[in-house]
């Protein structure tokens, strides 16, 4: 299909994150353990392919869930269990409840864990199970995964951690107006760079102007920093960002009607379609680098409303041959090998 509109997924397609989710899931997982668990060495144990499987497995859009993820199981594997009375308010009462919690895990190691984990194994078990936490929660057992993950309300721990090690202390100060508590160094977005040029993105806004939309799952102002620091953000006609879904998720909820809009739920797609061509019936393309994004667009066409399609992004940390396939199985018209393989077709 020729797109009329143009949707980008904003991670991977747009901002090349390969290196810097990858580096802070590692270390939110290695902080989490060591800082509030006395536990050292376990983020080393997650490794860039582990990350990728579990992204495949299906369920994990956000970087932040795919760390809970790992968190979650790998607090599966400790022995024993602590039962929690009372959930602690905010992040200071969390941490507190952790460190007092976790005395009896003083003399596990990484060795512990190194002979009992098998994160390719339960990859393919969570996509067997439908995918994302209800399927990691079907394949593990609770232990202390349930007592010590904190993963809730303003005791979100790993939320607190993975940000602030992704946005470093002044974007983080700035964007969660409040001091970073448990990291003080600089963020790993400043790593990242632009999958293509920014002057690709301009010929592209001359030649779809009014047409071409950002999805993520960011907060909008996250996005909006990480757009307007590389000179993208006048380039793009709208973002739909968290907070449009979770805004409908809460409307959803008090009509009665409860529904995750995560993907692989096409309202992202639907919904930037619609601020694009109002009321209108063009045709959408929506460019992604994950199977999930490419499901998203399949079930966008499936709704009637317009045509829709996915186009799939192999950009170049991914292991080529394995995620074309995942990306056709998964409904996209067309993968591109290439960022240059995409322009090319794009401005063709």
């Amino acid at each position: 299909m020729e797109p009329e509109l143009l949707i980008w997924n904003l991670d991977g397609p747009v901002i090349d994150t390969s290196d810097s989710y990858p580096s802070t899931i590692r270390r939110t997982v290695q902080d989490y353990f060591s800082m509030f668990l006395n536990i050292q060495g376990v983020g080393s144990l997650v490794q860039r392919e582990d990350i990728q499987a579990w992204r495949l497995a299906g369920g994990f859009h956000n970087p932040i869930e795919l760390t809970t993820a790992f968190i979650r199981y790998l607090l599966s594997l400790l022995p024993g269990q602590f039962p929690r009375n009372n959930a602690p308010r905010g992040v200071a009462e969390a941490i507190s409840f952790l460190r007092r919690g976790s005395q009896p895990l003083q003399n596990l190691s990484r060795e512990y864990f190194e002979e009992r984990v098998d994160f390719q194994g339960v990859a393919k078990q969570i996509g067997e199970a439908g995918g994302g936490r209800r399927g990691l929660i079907k394949v593990i057992r609770s232990g202390w995964s349930h007592s010590l993950l904190m993963d809730e309300g303003e005791g979100n721990l790993v939320r607190q951690l993975f940000l602030e090690i992704y946005l470093g202390r002044k974007q983080f100060a700035r964007l969660e107006r409040q001091q970073p508590r448990l990291y003080r160094g600089p963020g790993q977005f400043e790593n990242e760079t632009l999958v293509l040029e920014v002057s690709v993105f301009e010929r592209l806004h001359g030649r779809y102007r009014g047409r071409m939309a950002l999805v993520t799952s960011r907060p909008l102002e996250q996005a909006r920093v990480v757009t307007r620091e590389r000179n993208l953000e006048r380039l793009f006609d709208t973002i739909v960002a968290g907070e449009d879904v979770s805004g409908e998720e809460a409307r959803l909820r008090r009509v009665g009607e409860p529904e995750s809009l995560e993907p692989p739920h096409p309202y992202m797609v639907l919904e930037a379609a619609s601020r694009l061509d109002p009321g209108g019936s063009r045709g959408a393309v929506y460019i992604g680098d994950a199977p999930v994004e490419m499901r998203a667009a399949t079930r966008a066409a499936a709704t009637g409303e317009r045509p829709v399609t996915g186009w799939g992004l192999i950009t170049p940390a991914a292991e080529t041959a394995l995620l074309r396939q995942y990306l056709m199985e998964a409904g996209a018209e067309e993968v591109f090998d290439s960022p240059a393989a995409l322009a090319a077709r794009l401005l063709d």
